[in-house]
């Protein structure tokens, strides 16, 4: 073969390797690490990619998660779950909506996921450990019988150490002309 040729054919091969992406495989192996951890008798019926966050640990990706009970004639759903992935699409800690809470996460920005309007967020482990809120949201339902909500939620301090904040963001709090740090 010529050289010419030779030369013309890699570049078109090296071009046509540049356009895969490693993006979706990336994604397919956090849905089946979620898939893999799902608790007996449930079913995923929704896994989405929102964001990355970073944390003083490192960068994590962030996942949300539906599912429901299998087995059932009218099978019911569960709260939205949080799901944070390593840079080797491992699994870290997940993290569960209040089953009150129908407040779904919208995007990542730095350290922090938001969420759509104020709500409460848990470990997976247990509905009694719930993400804790920051002290000045604390001091704020003080004196009063509310559970302290937030429309962020902070993991500046790792993935396994988040707290529940507010901050004012329109399509997270109640608008830009809401002041999210008024008594309840």
């Amino acid at each position: 073969m010529k050289p010419k040729l030779l030369l013309g054919l890699a570049l078109v091969l090296g071009g046509l390797a540049g356009c895969c992406s490693t993006t979706g495989n990336f994604r397919n192996r956090m849905e089946q690490a979620a898939t893999a951890a799902l608790p007996k008798g449930m079913q995923q019926t929704k896994f989405a990619y929102i964001g990355d966050i970073q944390t003083d640990q490192g960068t994590y990706h962030i996942a949300e998660q539906n599912q429901i009970l299998t087995n059932m004639m009218a099978p019911r759903g569960l709260p939205t779950r949080l799901l944070l992935f390593s840079d080797n699409a491992r699994l870290v800690a997940v993290y569960e909506a209040d089953v009150a809470t129908s407040d779904r996460p919208l995007w990542c920005e730095g350290s922090r996921i938001y969420i759509a309007g104020f709500s409460l967020w848990h470990f997976a482990d247990s509905v009694n450990h719930r993400i804790p809120p920051d002290p000045r949201l604390a001091r704020l339902f003080s004196g009063t019988d509310q559970t302290p909500t937030g429309n962020a939620i902070d993991f500046s301090s790792g993935p396994l150490n988040p707290f529940l904040t507010r901050e004012k963001r329109y399509g997270s709090s109640g608008g830009t002309e809401d002041n999210p740090w008024n008594k309840p």
